[in-house]
């Protein structure tokens, strides 16, 4: 899989982007209303762009640039062949798994519903397979294939309780071809579509990336609709981001208006996916000049809402958040200032629980906003005053000159035990994922799938997220030693060492975020294709025992030479980021 940069160089060669245009980062739950936030500012509301749904409808990250062009394009990065063969894999398994243990219970239009998506939402099959194609498919499962490894699971395998493993077994070995037939079909259908959309061309793979352009903003949209939307014969599972740019601006907004707004993938897809802000969120509050986390009114931080605000604190990024609440008209209170008041409640009450976790958020210090009938043309006119105002406060901010940095300076010999503690923490969660029992482990498949991810340097898989676990666990460790200096190398006023602070813990929760990437991910590692690799019965106990070596070693107890090792490269991050925020300043 490509990184963010080889992503990002990618667009760029397409799309140049423009130099010193505010870069605004929309976060938010599943369904919390980022993209009706975007339509707003897009002005794409009556062309139902981007696609809504109450559920994940982001697949594929997007930059909008706004600017005053008359051309409109468009640029798209494609995922890797083989993630959308493993995607597809991984569907079809699981509906085996079900039509198998099921019996004839299961009916063959729950089997056809299963067969639309991945169980994540991340991957929409329904987008390249019909629904009589699915049903097809799914009768041809049910009726054929299921009975068939039923019946040799009887024969070979007569009273064993582990079924599941017995299914994978006839999957890989007895059955692989009828399944891998079934697999075939899907891809190619996928592959056609593809190479229809992107103007024909050699079927048989997905291409690296693609561009058009018009001069005609409907037209625009409609053919955008194609490689971004959720309906039957869209591609948007396919791809791994997408830029667009032109003069695709709200009429609400100043005419003058130049500025770029990326629409990220929710937080989570449940409770348990959004524990931990995933690490992708990182490269973009790094590059951005604002991050709008946006909170559903009606269910204000009941998923991933605290865990963002968490990161987004701990890791030096509140200067550039602004909480914006949606779907204020859906608050049962007879007036605004009351329905204001309601979900003020619920944010002290996040503030209150962060503070219980160490996590000191000041209510004065948060831009918050307030929005009603998001989804409709237009929204009512105190929202239309309050997203005017939001973007030119981030313009405004935007150009704005900042004090030179001033260093602050530490005594190192003190990091050893802030480290200590995080690696402490961070290899006993994993050993309740890999090796415990009940909610918190993670099944077999699950681990299974993961290390296939992993060894394409995906990062993560559903709540298994070793990058974002561990920069997280270093950088909540490290706040309380960079909070305390033990001196400055100049004179300045409190407020001056407050903002230092802030970019530094930027810059370090940064380099942190490269530095665990390299070392769980490093392509020169084994460990992930061998784990990815093995296949049959006895198998997890040894995909087990690789996946905690590599945790292991990542996080070593702070002894012996890997220990010394360790806290060298942390303290080099650290000497480093201050130099980053010197030169930044200069």
């Amino acid at each position: 899989m490509k990184n963010f940069t080889e992503i990002q160089s990618l667009l760029e060669k397409l799309i140049p982007m423009p130099a010193n245009l505010p870069v605004i980062y929309l976060l938010g739950d599943t369904g919390a209303g980022k993209t009706c936030f975007v339509r707003q500012l897009l002005g794409t509301t009556n062309q139902s762009f981007p696609s809504v749904r109450r559920f994940r409808t982001t697949v594929a990250p997007t930059e909008f640039v706004i600017t005053n062009e008359s051309e409109f394009k468009a640029a798209f990065v494609f995922k890797e062949k083989k993630e959308v063969e493993q995607y597809v894999l991984e569907i079809l398994e699981q509906v085996v798994e079900d039509a198998v243990t099921a019996n004839d219970e299961r009916e063959e239009q729950d089997l056809a519903d299963l067969l639309s998506e991945s169980s994540d939402q991340r991957f929409r099959l329904r987008c390249f397979v019909d629904e009589d194609t699915r049903q097809q498919l799914a009768k041809r499962i049910h009726k054929i294939l299921a009975p068939k490894i039923r019946s040799w699971s009887n024969s070979n395998f007569s009273g064993e309780t582990d079924l599941t493993t017995v299914i994978e077994l006839a999957l890989e070995t007895e059955f692989h071809a009828e399944l891998s037939e079934i697999h075939a079909e899907i891809m190619e259908r996928i592959l056609v579509r593809v190479s229809d959309v992107c103007a024909g061309g050699t079927t048989g793979h997905l291409p690296e990336t693609f561009n058009f352009s018009s001069n005609n903003r409907n037209e625009f949209v409609e053919k955008l609709k194609i490689f971004l939307g959720l309906d039957e014969g869209a591609i948007s599972p396919v791809l791994e981001k997408a830029r667009v740019r032109g003069n695709l601006k709200s009429p609400l907004l100043p005419q003058a208006t130049e500025i770029v707004i990326t629409d990220g993938e929710g937080i989570g897809h449940d409770a348990r996916e959004a524990k931990v802000l995933s690490a992708r969120h990182f490269d973009y509050f790094y590059a951005s000049d604002s991050i709008i986390l946006v909170e559903d009114s009606e269910t204000p931080f009941t998923r991933g809402g605290k865990s963002a605000l968490s990161a987004i604190s701990t890791s030096g990024y509140l200067p550039k958040l602004c909480l914006a609440f949606s779907r204020l008209d859906k608050v049962e209170q007879e007036t605004r200032e009351l329905q204001k008041r309601e979900v003020n409640q619920s944010l002290r009450n996040v503030l209150n629980a962060l503070q219980q976790d160490g996590i000191e958020v000041e209510r004065d210090s948060l831009t918050v906003r307030y929005y009603s009938k998001m989804n409709e043309i237009q929204p009512d006119l105190e929202s239309q005053r309050e997203l005017i105002s939001l973007v030119e406060s981030i313009i405004k901010k935007h150009g704005e000159v900042r004090a030179r940095f001033v260093a602050p300076k530490y005594d190192f010999e003190l990091l050893a035990a802030f480290l200590a503690n995080a690696n402490a923490t961070f290899r006993k969660i994993w050993a309740g994922y890999i090796w415990g029992e009940g909610a918190e482990a993670a099944k077999w498949q699950t681990q299974k799938a993961f290390t296939k991810r992993m060894s394409w340097r995906t990062e993560e898989f559903r709540f298994l997220k070793p990058v974002a676990e561990f920069r997280q666990y270093l950088v909540l460790n490290l706040q309380t030693f960079l909070a305390n200096p033990v001196g400055w190398t100049e004179e300045i006023t409190e407020a001056h060492k407050k903002d230092c602070l802030e970019r530094l813990r930027q810059e370090v929760s940064n380099q942190i975020l490269s530095y665990v990437r390299n070392e769980i991910l490093d392509e020169k590692h084994p460990d992930w294709n061998s784990a990815a690799e093995l296949s049959g019965t006895g198998t997890t106990p040894i995909r087990s025992r690789i996946i905690t070596r590599v945790i292991e070693n990542s996080a070593p107890e702070l002894t012996g030479s890997r220990a010394i090792e360790f806290k060298d490269a942390i303290k080099l991050i650290l000497h480093r980021s201050i130099e980053v925020c010197k030169t930044h300043s200069s």
